[in-house]
């Protein structure tokens, strides 16, 4: 799987975890497409061993 496969999985986890808040108003839509942004930004600079890890840890 490449790398850009495995980050669009873990950020969909990652949208989970925040709509959740979201939903309950703990956070505005504002803050949580920021929330979004930084998490996919902070991704893309890790090396693809680090995402194949985090992505197995999610999986399992």
């Amino acid at each position: 799987m490449d790398k850009e496969h495995m980050i669009q999985n873990l950020m969909r986890e990652i949208e989970m975890d925040f709509s959740f808040d979201l939903r309950l108003g703990l956070i505005d839509r504002d803050r949580f497409n920021g929330i979004m942004k930084s998490e996919a930004a902070q991704l893309r600079e890790k090396g693809y061993a680090e995402i194949e890890r985090l992505f197995l840890k999610v999986a399992a």
